[in-house]
């Protein structure tokens, strides 16, 4: 008998070592889900960003089309421009991809078992750290263009200047 209390109550501690373990695993959940919030809050203001981005992109390329360049590197740059756009764009829409899986994840969390927790966890954290990243490129790619994209700005103002005729 005294066994069999000792049995049923290390079987009760475990239980409840087991409750406690997946009650810390949600915390650490819920926190990497309003990490989650803010890294989607930071993709919004990129969406927003690569619009502008975008149309400037698209009303210099025009410009560039109608002009006589001198120098070719300038079209090199747009194309390249065009190229870097594109692969945000691809990005972005991973991002979406994992923020919406995180979010479906939470409606059946709390059924996990302790391991699948953790590895949802760690497949989490793998996500954030990557999108994070992700967000340095763009903005560093995006300083880039805009420094590009005045430097052509100058370069078709000077062109212009140029190719008018000197009144005599």
């Amino acid at each position: 008998m005294k066994k069999f209390m000792i049995l049923i109550f290390s079987m009760a501690l475990m239980a409840s070592c087991g409750d406690n373990e997946k009650e810390n695993l949600s915390r650490e959940f819920d926190d990497l889900m309003t990490e989650n919030d803010s890294i989607e809050s930071v993709a919004t203001e990129f969406e927003n960003i690569h619009q502008e981005m975008l149309q400037t992109h698209n009303e210099l390329k025009q410009q560039l089309e109608g002009a006589q360049l001198e120098d070719s590197t300038l079209l090199e740059s747009m194309a390249e421009h065009e190229a870097i756009l594109k692969n945000h764009e691809a990005m972005r829409a991973g991002h979406k991809k994992m923020m919406e899986g995180h979010k479906e994840l939470k409606q059946n969390f709390g059924q996990l078992s302790s391991d699948e927790m953790k590895a949802q966890i760690t497949k989490m954290r793998e996500h954030h750290d990557e999108m994070m990243s992700d967000h340095e490129t763009m903005r560093s790619d995006h300083e880039k263009m805009r420094d590009e994209h005045d430097e052509i700005r100058k370069n078709l103002i000077d062109s212009n200047r140029e190719n008018q005729p000197t009144g005599s």
